[in-house]
């Protein structure tokens, strides 16, 4: 996997200024030069892939609720087992007593 780094960016830009940068599949781009490109003003073709990503944060919080409710009810029976517990526990200790009826 190679990187693009700023140090490279601004060597092509040196030599002859442009307005779109295509990213290799296999490349990956450093923070300095995703900033480069942005504060110049440059698309890339990796811009597609970061605003899915954003989606993707945004649509979480539906995920998030399902998890909240989720463990909302697993606390919920967690709480009914003990009870059922302290409820067995309870009987055994007044069957193992001995009533003279």
């Amino acid at each position: 996997m190679k990187f693009v780094t700023e140090e490279d960016l601004r060597d092509l830009y040196k030599i002859k200024p442009f307005t779109d940068y295509v990213l290799e599949p296999s490349a990956r781009m450093t923070p300095g030069a995703r900033q480069f490109l942005t504060d110049r003003g440059i698309s890339t073709n990796d811009d597609d892939s970061a605003s899915a990503g954003k989606n993707e944060i945004r649509e979480p919080t539906a995920v998030l609720a399902e998890k909240k409710n989720d463990y909302k009810s697993k606390k919920l029976n967690s709480i009914m087992k003990s009870v059922e517990a302290k409820f067995f526990l309870t009987e055994q200790e007044l069957l193992s007593r001995e009533y003279l009826g």
